[in-house]
């Protein structure tokens, strides 16, 4: 009788069978390398952009279809042909590698959505009407498409007028030179925050900091105490990714609102205290930073959605997720695990069905002290199973930038 260990491992043998990228086979990061593997995936995104602004004719929509399949293979090409830590020889680094894959997906996603998209993208005026003139001169169409190119969550554009945005803990700025100030500041604090929380990861088990890797149940602790400490040092690892990610967001926003002109309201708060969450769709639908979103639900959540419903939708973007999550680990250059770190993901979706399902149920939403606890329980449980795959990559021991994996 086979059992389900059994099953685990035909599934697992199974998916390193099939073909794929050799990550033993990729370039270091050199001039050269990303001129010809970088460079093309902007240029065609940022062509795109042009394309999705323009009136859509048929000729429009051709070319937008035409240019897909040639956008695709670019990023997966740049994405399985660099590796960060050769350049370099320092293994520490190798969470570039993820950020790498998440980046390049995350514009395939997005050319994905303006190749489909079935009538022109257009600005929102103040008030949150659609703002397009009747005539875009030259200048005005290769800036708006800069914009877009540029805009992380597409504030202040039509296909991102439902998104949420969280607000700032911050007094709001009255000048372009106090935003920029005040970004700078809280960025450095925040380096500094996340850069304790790992340096106190490491000191409380050592085993972490090598870049070779270990796993996150530590095997010379009692079962208690390895799972409270594993519990631990996820709930850090949860505010190393909030702080890193926040902390390279408001550096871009300097970037942004000095070199390319957006005004500062173009760049809010990624995060709205996540640890607030009070149920799961709570924390992935507002308080978890959404710079993914739109992607996920355009490829994953509505087409599943049109088969299988609102479960099919939740799921869809979920599972999409995952997979980005899982291809991003495999940068690590020792496979993917879609079991460990897909599976966080896509349990977290079956959390939010699980929700909805109490909802029609008992016709009373997950909500307050309870809803918290049912949160954090869910979120920090499955968690470990996703941080012990990174963890045995060597995340632990990263130098410079974020750590610990990409969220």
């Amino acid at each position: 009788m086979i059992s389900i260990p059994d099953i685990e491992d035909l599934g697992k043998r199974a998916l390193r069978s099939l073909p794929g990228p050799n990550a033993a086979a990729r370039e270091p990061l050199t001039r050269q390398s990303f001129v010809k593997l970088v460079v093309p995936v902007f240029l065609i995104y940022y062509l795109t952009a042009v394309l999705v602004l323009l009136p859509h004719s048929f000729a429009n929509k051709f070319i937008r279809l035409s240019l897909l399949p040639v956008s695709l293979w670019l990023a997966y090409s740049a994405a399985t042909g660099i590796d960060v830590t050769l350049a370099y020889d320092e293994p520490r680094l190798n969470y570039c590698n993820q950020a790498l894959i998440v980046v390049v997906t995350g514009i395939a996603l997005r050319v994905v959505d303006w190749t489909f998209q079935k009538s022109p993208l257009t600005r929102l005026s103040p008030g949150g009407e659609e703002s397009q003139p009747k005539r875009v001169s030259t200048f005005r169409l290769f800036g708006d498409a800069l914009d877009l190119v540029f805009n992380l969550r597409g504030i202040g554009w039509r296909w991102s007028r439902s998104a949420y945005i969280p607000p700032s803990p911050w007094p709001n700025p009255r000048s372009k030179p106090e935003f920029v100030l005040t970004s700078l500041f809280t960025s450095i604090l925040r380096f500094v925050v996340f850069d304790c929380i790992q340096y106190s990861i490491q000191v409380s088990y050592p085993l972490l900091a090598d870049h070779r890797g270990a796993s996150l149940f530590d095997p010379s602790l009692p079962p208690l105490a390895r799972y409270l400490k594993a519990w631990l040092i996820c709930i850090g690892t949860g505010f190393i990714i909030y702080h890193g990610l926040q902390a390279w967001y408001q550096q871009a926003a300097i970037v942004g609102v000095l070199v390319f002109q957006h005004d500062h309201a173009q760049w809010p708060p990624l995060f709205d205290e996540p640890w607030k969450a009070t149920s799961l769709a709570d924390f992935w639908g507002r308080r978890w930073h959404q710079i993914l979103r739109r992607g996920f639900l355009t490829v994953g959540s509505k087409p599943l959605r049109k088969v299988f419903g609102r479960v099919g939708g939740v799921m869809g973007a979920f599972l999409v997720s995952a997979l980005l999550h899982d291809w991003a680990t495999w940068g690590m250059g020792r496979g993917g695990e879609f079991w460990s770190v897909g599976g966080f993901f896509l349990m977290n979706g079956a959390g939010v069905v699980a929700e909805e399902l109490w909802r029609k149920i008992t016709g009373r939403q997950v909500r307050g002290w309870p809803g918290w606890v049912w949160t954090m329980a869910w979120l920090v449980g499955w968690a470990s199973v996703l941080v012990d795959a990174w963890a045995r990559r060597g995340t632990g021991s990263s130098c410079g930038g974020n750590n610990l994996g990409q969220g």
